[in-house]
């Protein structure tokens, strides 16, 4: 791997599911599965993360809450409109989602990996 930094939108989050994901469909017909992530960030506070995962395979189980999950994926700012406010939401798109196990860790450490080195 290169030692030269170029940008990237990278957000990896490992911690514990705070409820049970819920599956919506969008208009254009794909579905997203969200759910939090609760993680203990640099200063040692516990912080919530929101996931949204855009047409997780549909083998995989919901994520149950209490889970141990490693999510790697990029932050969006989306906005919307609810009963004519404009509203935003800061959320990490997952790339892969993958149990917080030795063997769900390697996995991710790999495609971080791989992201990491592309240009």
């Amino acid at each position: 791997m290169s030692n030269e930094l170029h940008d990237q939108n990278l957000a990896v989050v490992i911690g514990t599911a705070t409820a049970e994901s819920t599956d919506r469909e969008l208009a254009d017909g794909t579905t997203v599965r969200s759910f939090d992530v609760c993680a203990v960030n640099v200063d040692g506070e516990r912080t919530t993360v929101p996931i949204a995962w855009h047409e997780p395979p549909t083998t995989r189980a919901p994520i149950r809450s209490g889970a141990r999950v490693a999510v790697l994926g990029h932050v969006r700012r989306r906005f919307f409109r609810v009963a004519g406010a404009t509203n935003s939401r800061t959320e990490v798109v997952a790339a892969l989602v993958t149990p917080g196990t030795s063997t769900g860790l390697a996995r991710l450490e790999r495609a971080l990996e791989r992201r990491l080195s592309e240009r």
